[in-house]
């Protein structure tokens, strides 16, 4: 039998196809066989039929049957753990891929949410009374502390402090009564602390 194999080989590596063709006849279903144990059936037969493929390509170079079921064997184990990192890859992609979806989604949503009660603030502020809007605006727009606008407005730090306090309280219940759960109204604090 040894000796078939031989001649088998010799006309393999001369480029007789008829030689491939029995090569592959014997050891393609053995190949995918070990092939499964790493990956589906039908990867298997691809990583099987490539494995062939590449040993069409370097047919000269093998001296012996043996050296031929080697290479075979061990190109194909390669080709499946290849395969198996790439799909570990994919999944984790699309995994990560998945999160940004959801995080933006999250994060568009908080935006209209935020533009929303800006808008609606911004409405609020300009309702206040005269005083009340100039601390409101100076202190949470324009960022001035609450000395440096007693000194422009001509007012004490006390009547600032409470100027901006009634400020809130009146932005605060309008937001309320329009229907807005308390946890949007700390959103809304935190917003206005940013503005």
């Amino acid at each position: 039998m040894q000796n078939v194999w031989d001649d088998i080989n010799l006309a393999f590596r001369q480029g007789d196809k008829s030689a491939f063709d029995a090569l592959y006849n014997q050891l393609s279903d053995q190949l995918i066989t070990y092939c499964k144990n790493f990956v589906g059936f039908e990867d298997a037969q691809d990583i099987a039929a490539e494995t062939f493929y590449k040993l069409w390509r370097t047919k000269e170079t093998w001296g012996s049957i043996s050296n031929v079921k080697s290479f075979l064997y061990v190109s194909a184990k390669n080709s499946c753990l290849n395969l198996l990192k790439h799909q570990k890859v994919k999944a984790v992609n699309h995994k990560n891929i998945a999160a940004l979806i959801a995080n933006e989604q999250k994060a568009v949503l908080l935006s209209e949410i935020e533009s929303e009660l800006i808008s609606q603030i911004l409405v609020e502020i300009e309702s206040l009374p005269a005083n009340c809007k100039a601390v409101f605006k100076m202190s949470y727009l324009d960022g001035y502390e609450t000395n440096e606008i007693a000194e422009r407005l001509n007012l004490t730090t006390r009547t600032v402090f409470n100027l901006r306090s009634i400020a809130l309280k009146a932005i605060k219940t309008a937001i309320f009564k329009r229907g807005l759960p308390i946890n949007m109204l700390a959103l809304m604090v935190e917003i206005a602390n940013r503005l």
